[in-house]
């Protein structure tokens, strides 16, 4: 048995490790160099295909129906040699289930907290509130926006009028493949 004492004493160390570790870290993050990038936007806009694309393998799972996501989900990744950690939310909008606004709660906590956030839309829907809400959400300096399902169809007009003028935005599908090198090369710019 070992004394109370003596197991202070030998913590001691360890303690003093962490304290300087929690003094040179304010953001949470325990990489200096990893980029905490989160993808946001209304229901089923594609946010987790475009997860399951960047990250190139299936980690969130994906539906048609509105939803599916409920927790985020974090994965790391590289690009260039930058270390991202990317982040897919629940669908951004306004609900009476419990469960999903604690969702949605969650979703704008970690965007409040990105330091890039990508907000991700269907380019081919009419926006509606939830698009409005989403956008709204985006910080220009720290945001940009992914104009996702190209693939299945033109982009709507009344979509492209609603965009911020200071927010770029890279047209891109998580089915086929388009715009993904350009969403990678677009998140680099902005980070450096």
């Amino acid at each position: 048995i070992i004394a109370p004492a003596e197991i202070l004493r030998r913590l001691q160390p360890l303690r003093q490790d962490l304290e300087r570790l929690l003094r040179t870290r304010t953001d949470g993050r325990l990489s200096s160099h990893a980029v905490r990038v989160v993808l946001f936007g209304p229901p089923n806009a594609g946010k987790s295909s475009l997860f399951n694309a960047l990250l190139r393998r299936r980690r969130a799972i994906v539906s048609p129906h509105p939803g599916t996501t409920r927790d985020s989900l974090e994965a790391t990744l590289a690009v260039d040699g930058i270390e991202l950690v990317l982040v897919d939310t629940a669908g951004i909008r306004l609900t009476d289930s419990d469960v999903e606004a604690a969702a949605v709660h969650r979703s704008r906590e970690s965007v409040r907290r990105a330091d890039l956030g990508v907000c991700v839309l269907d380019a081919t829907a009419p926006p509606d509130a939830e698009t409005t809400e989403a956008l709204m959400s985006l910080e220009p300096e720290r945001g940009v926006v992914l104009l996702n399902k190209v693939d299945a169809g033109p982009c709507c007009p009344d979509l492209q009028g609603l965009l911020p003028a200071e927010v770029e935005a890279v047209a891109t599908s998580a089915v086929t493949g388009t715009g993904l090198p350009d969403v990678l090369a677009l998140i680099r710019t902005r980070i450096d």
